[in-house]
């Protein structure tokens, strides 16, 4: 009789052949060109690879990656989209969802199941009904644990995507920034200095507006953009060459935010060890650390000015970025469907006139956090760290793994993408596969899910907040001088209903309010012209 012990065996045996498999695969992707070129990131994929060092303002410094890299073959050119040449399709070897189970695998799984479970001779239905749920069960986790082990998605490291010139767009640059969370309205002045960390980002210079035969002045020395939660910067690339021409921009920048995308993914654990680049204040530091990269350089016969664009989550960023620019650049700040946390106010009261949210259920929520937090405090010093190691343990061992594990089956479902955006979208009749590929393109990448839990944590645990709240930092940078601010809803918006933020619009009062009718969450993605248009006619 064929028992579980054998079935082990056998998808033990299946495991190595997989794993030889494997090597022999990577020895000859690693193999020399028979040419013997050299690797070279192109001019359209990774250029940043010398070891060029660029200081930045105010003691920032952004260092160029570098390729220690012998000479390789590529495997594979990736092809452009039809309809959006600035993305690339997957690699042919990459598959970002499970793959189905072949239909005589699954009939073996059955069979086994069936063979090594217990016979039973009882003339009670229950037992027998209990009999087949577990052969059920046993088939499910069976064909689970298979595709797992040999049809699971393809998940690949960064250096791996540079190696292979795989980088998701014609745009994409990878850079290393080494630079510090600024102290200027942040609660916690302590930790905030970031490691040097690579960052992906897509840059695109408008070399169409001014020429030699007609010079031509850029309204806006640099377009920054900042994506929203689980997007990446691709999410802004279909609207980002004809915006930047349109409104007069040198050049346009758009960055993956620690945890999502391919910017690197720095260890992280605990409360606070490490949070400091996923959270919303070192994610407005790495954006700094571009922009004024590209408008140090600027001629000092004019004032500097950009524009910094944030969607969604992303909407803080964008502000702190403001915040912490130099005064004398002039700040144009659209937000997109702003997801800002904090209490409003009606804008004839003063700024200390706050509603009180301490009866709701996010107010409560508060409350109790702060009574378990004084509970574990009032303990000895010794029992309070057998608590935090135990907590830290039981997180790295059970509670991590666990969520990555539904993340990645989530994530690695038929259609997830697709289905998710049609749910946000004004006009899911609108959503494209290419729309699609753009969210696809980043859930590849090595530690994805590792990523979203860290940056999940610096929000549970309010890493660098702002005093007073977003809503509170909204406020100060719409009265900072030399700076414009313009918030942009889509009427059909199911994630930030449009009222909600016509609500923070009007309370704040120093800001304009854009409507786009019939636009849901994504209005840059599901109307490209009818978005343009509206910014263009307020800049």
């Amino acid at each position: 009789m064929i028992t579980f012990e054998t079935i082990a065996v056998i998808l033990w045996r299946l495991q190595l052949a997989r794993q030889k498999m494997r090597t022999e695969v990577m020895k000859t992707m690693m193999a020399p060109s028979s040419s013997g070129s050299e690797f070279s990131c192109g001019s359209n994929q990774a250029s940043h690879c010398n070891h060029s060092v660029m200081s930045m303002t105010s003691g920032n410094e952004i260092y160029q990656s570098t390729s220690n890299l012998s000479s390789q073959q590529i495997i594979e050119q990736l092809q452009p989209r039809e309809d959006e040449p600035n993305l690339y399709n997957f690699p042919s070897t990459v598959h970002p969802e499970y793959k189905p189970l072949p239909v005589l695998l699954k009939l073996l799984l059955g069979y086994l199941c069936i063979v090594a479970s217990p016979k039973i001779n009882h003339p009670k239905k229950i037992i027998k009904l209990k009999l087949v749920l577990t052969i059920l069960s046993t088939f499910l986790l069976s064909m689970t644990f298979v595709q797992d082990l040999f049809y699971s998605p393809s998940r690949i490291a960064t250096k791996t995507l540079l190696q292979n010139q795989w980088l998701p767009s014609p745009l994409s640059k990878y850079s290393i920034i080494s630079t510090s969370v600024p102290i200027q309205g942040h609660q916690d002045e302590s930790n905030l200095i970031m490691n040097p960390i690579g960052v992906h980002f897509l840059e695109l210079k408008n070399d169409s507006v001014s020429n030699a035969s007609n010079p031509v002045e850029y309204k806006f020395d640099a377009i920054h953009f900042n994506h929203g939660f689980g997007a990446s910067s691709l999410s802004w690339l279909p609207v980002i060459p004809s915006l930047i021409q349109k409104i007069g921009g040198k050049i346009g920048l758009a960055h993956d935010a620690p945890g999502f995308g391919f910017t690197d993914r720095p260890a992280a654990s605990g409360k606070n060890h490490g949070l400091v680049p996923f959270s919303s204040a070192g994610n407005a530091a790495l954006g700094n650390a571009l922009v004024m990269e590209q408008i140090k350089t600027c001629k000092q016969s004019h004032a500097k000015k950009v524009a910094l664009f944030g969607h969604s989550m992303g909407c803080a960023a964008t502000l702190k970025m403001g915040l912490t620019l130099p005064p004398d650049v002039e700040k144009t700040i659209v937000l997109v469907a702003p997801a800002l946390v904090g209490s409003l106010r009606n804008k004839n009261e003063p700024s200390s006139s706050r509603i009180d949210h301490s009866k709701s259920s996010l107010g409560k929520a508060t409350e109790a956090k702060k009574s378990i937090q004084e509970i574990i405090l009032s303990q000895p010093a010794k029992i309070q760290n057998i608590f935090k190691y135990f907590i830290a343990a039981l997180r790295r061992v059970i509670l991590d793994p666990l969520l990555m594990y539904i993340l990645k089956r989530a994530v690695g479902q038929p259609k997830f993408w697709s289905r998710g955006l049609r749910a946000v979208w004004g006009d899911p009749k609108k959503l494209s596969d290419t729309d699609v590929l753009r969210f696809q393109w980043h859930s590849i990448g090595k530690g994805w899910e590792n990523g979203l839990l860290a940056f999940t944590r610096s929000r549970l645990f309010s890493i660098c907040p702002y005093n007073g709240g977003e809503l509170q930092l909204l406020e100060d940078v719409a009265k900072t001088i030399n700076t414009k601010v313009i918030i942009v809803a889509g009427t059909n918006d199911p994630v930030v209903p449009f009222g909600m933020v016509k609500k923070i619009a009007e309370s704040v009062g120093e800001v304009q309010f854009v409507q786009i009718d019939g636009a849901g969450h994504d209005p840059f993605e599901e109307d490209v012209e009818q978005f343009v248009t509206r910014i263009n006619e307020l800049l």
